[in-house]
């Protein structure tokens, strides 16, 4: 968006990849200009137009959604505009919503290589009578709208969860357990008034080993040792299982070479995205590129404290204040090493670090059920879609 007069007071609406999450776009975030339409390669989409996008951040890649009006997008997305005397496009939409896995399949799921026009036009679509398709169209919006009223409550729910627990652990990072003591101002925005036993240290003062991984992504096998990419690490956890990737014996002993992870080691996203870390259970890993290993002084912090202060909204704005980038932020090591960390003594890092524990349980215990009804939702939408798009429910022989 360098060109300010392409932005400025614009009109056109302008989809962005991220919006084919919403299944069905009837409004957008962003509008550019008449010139902006004119000096670049946008054009002009019917309501009615199939998008897909051919790259974006996540799950973003591979999803399809309506265009309800007239809009451009950008050149992550492409759009396909079916001829409805022949195809319908609701159809050719569920259609390419029961290929998604297919669809991330041809470029790899996890990897960043887009989709193509090339891809997309290679794909075979069924074309049962045009009244056939729109019977199966509507069922279908009846059905998911239904089963999407479900899944935005629970999503809501997760959300207050976790916003809860955010709100508890920002308010232990920060004020500590004790609501007597005398507090001082940090003067920094971000943190605010801490505890006046507290101190201010930098990470390089509470970090005594960082192992910085970025660089070349190292060859993967299909078995072996877990490697753990930026992905692999959300909300104060290493789960593997979010992107399944591994090296051979070989490439582990070769990155081992610059400093092999320990039990109780933190693990940091320097970027895509920026900030979040997990504690290392296992050391039997693999770092990828975008991760920094931080070994802690152990006598001036807790590597269980120093992850607290991460997952707080203090450490966030900490880190968000340090990055550098416009689309994709990410922090320069000497940036990230001077970036501060209120720290209590041991023992009170400790006794907070348990008295989170223990408020936490239950909201995480109740968040895992809900995320485990919620997959189990998805699942059937999925399902439900692929059976009505093949043929297999029987649409238009008897009523739904």
């Amino acid at each position: 968006r360098s060109r300010a007069e392409y932005w400025n007071d614009g009109t056109i609406p302008w989809v962005a990849s991220g919006e084919v999450n919403k299944k069905r776009i009837s409004e957008v975030a962003a509008k550019i200009t008449e010139r902006g339409l004119e000096e670049s390669s946008a054009r002009w989409l019917p309501p009615g137009s199939v998008l897909v996008a051919l790259a974006g951040q996540g799950k973003t890649k591979g999803t399809a959604a309506i265009l309800e009006i007239w809009a451009t997008c950008n050149q992550s997305l492409a759009a396909l505009i079916p001829d409805e005397s022949h195809l319908h496009s609701r159809f050719l939409c569920y259609y390419l919503e029961s290929q998604y896995s297919n669809l991330r399949g041809m470029v790899g799921d996890e990897q960043r290589d887009g989709l193509s026009l090339t891809h997309l036009a290679g794909i075979w679509v069924p074309l049962p009578p045009i009244e056939l398709q729109r019977a199966i169209a509507d069922f279908l919006d009846r059905r998911t709208a239904a089963i999407d009223t479900l899944v935005e409550k629970k999503e809501r729910l997760i959300a207050l969860l976790a916003q809860k627990r955010g709100a508890l652990i920002q308010r232990a990072v920060t004020r500590g357990l004790n609501p007597e003591v005398p507090m001082n101002d940090s003067g920094i925005p971000w943190i605010g008034h801490i505890p006046a036993h507290w101190e201010m240290h930098q990470l390089r003062r509470v970090v005594s080993e960082f192992v910085d991984y970025r660089g070349r992504t190292p060859e993967k096998a299909a078995s072996g040792i877990p490697l753990i990419t930026a992905g692999a690490v959300r909300d104060g956890k290493i789960d593997h299982g979010r992107v399944p990737e591994w090296v051979s014996e070989e490439t582990y002993e070769i990155l081992s070479r610059r400093g092999g992870p320990e039990v109780g080691d933190l693990l940091f996203t320097s970027e895509a995205p920026l900030g979040e870390v997990g504690l290392v259970v296992d050391p039997r890993i693999a770092c990828a590129q975008r991760i920094i290993l931080f070994r802690v002084n152990k006598h001036m912090i807790s590597p269980e404290y120093l992850r607290l202060h991460f997952l707080a909204e203090s450490g966030k704005g900490e880190m968000r204040s340090r990055a550098s980038g416009s689309t994709a932020e990410g922090i320069r090591a000497d940036r990230l090493k001077m970036s501060l960390v209120p720290t209590p003594p041991l023992s009170e890092q400790n006794d907070i670090c348990a008295y989170v524990e223990a408020k936490t349980q239950g909201f995480d215990a109740i968040s895992e059920r809900v995320q485990v009804q919620l997959d189990r939702l998805r699942e059937y939408r999925q399902a439900l879609i692929t059976a009505a798009v093949t043929g297999q429910l029987g649409i238009g022989e008897s009523s739904p």
